[in-house]
C-alpha cells in the first residue's frame, strides 16, 4: 500500500494510516449507511436486505483502493505524457554545458507551470541531491515514486552513462528519440483500434436509421397495397 500511495504522489508519513483510516471508515459507513436508507424509506425488510448490506462492505473497503488506483494512472499518465518535452529541455541544458544535476534544475523551473507533476518529481531529485544523496540513488528514487517503465529506463540509462563516462546529451538525446518513436507508435496503435471501437455504435445507432430509410418507401407501398390506396 506504501508503493501505491507514493506512485499516487502521497508521500507524507501520516498519509498510509489516513489511508487506511478512510479504508475502515468506508468499511463501516457503507453498511451503516445502506441499513439506514433502508429502515427510513422502508423499500424492503430488513431480513430481505440482508444481503444487501452484506455485500456494501467489502464495496466500501475495496472503494478506496479503485479510488487510488485512478489516482495513480491519471497521475502516471500526466507524467508519461510531460516526459518527452522534459527530455528535450534536458538535451538543449545538456549541449548548452550544464551538469546533469544543473540540468535537472533548470528543467524543474522550466516546466512548473507546463508539467507540474513531473517538474515537482525532479525538484524532489534535486533535493536528495543538496542533501548529499548520490546522483545514482537520487535517479534510483526518482523511478521508485512514478512507477514507471520509461522513467526507470530513463534512470538505467542515465546511470549507465555516468559509471561509463559517456556524453549525457547523446544518451539524453537517444533516449528522447525512442521515447517519441514509442510514443508515435502507441498513438496508431489506437487509430488502428478506431475502426473496430466505432462498429459498435454505428450498429446500435446509425444502423437502424438506414434500415428505417431503406425500408420506408417499400413499407409504404406495401401498407397501400394492402388497403387499396
Amino acid at each position: 500500500a506504501t508503493d501505491k500511495l507514493v506512485h499516487a504522489g502521497f508521500r507524507r508519513p501520516e498519509d498510509l494510516g489516513l489511508f487506511f483510516g478512510l479504508k475502515a471508515l468506508a468499511g463501516l459507513g457503507l453498511p451503516a449507511l445502506a441499513t439506514a436508507l433502508i429502515l427510513l424509506t422502508g423499500l424492503m425488510p430488513v431480513n430481505k436486505a440482508l444481503p444487501l448490506i452484506i455485500l456494501a462492505l467489502p464495496i466500501g473497503l475495496i472503494l478506496p483502493d479503485y479510488v487510488l488506483v485512478k489516482l495513480t494512472r491519471k497521475r502516471q499518465s500526466a507524467i508519461r505524457r510531460a516526459l518527452p518535452d522534459v527530455l528535450d529541455m534536458l538535451v538543449v541544458c545538456s549541449e548548452a554545458g550544464l551538469g546533469l544535476n544543473a540540468a535537472i534544475q533548470r528543467v524543474a523551473l522550466e516546466m512548473d507551470i507546463q508539467h507540474p507533476i513531473l517538474a515537482d518529481e525532479l525538484k524532489t531529485t534535486m533535493l536528495h541531491m543538496g542533501a548529499g544523496m548520490d546522483s545514482r540513488a537520487a535517479l534510483q528514487a526518482l523511478a521508485s515514486r512514478t512507477g514507471l517503465d520509461e522513467i526507470r529506463s530513463l534512470t538505467a540509462t542515465l546511470q549507465q552513462a555516468m559509471r561509463f563516462g559517456t556524453s549525457i546529451s547523446e544518451t539524453l538525446r537517444t533516449y528522447s528519440e525512442e521515447m517519441r518513436s514509442k510514443r508515435l507508435e502507441a498513438a496508431q496503435e489506437q487509430a488502428a483500434k478506431v475502426g473496430v471501437k466505432m462498429l459498435i455504435p454505428i450498429a446500435l445507432f446509425m444502423l437502424p436509421a438506414v434500415m428505417v430509410i431503406v425500408m420506408a418507401t417499400p413499407m409504404i407501398r406495401v401498407v397501400g397495397g394492402l388497403t387499396g390506396k
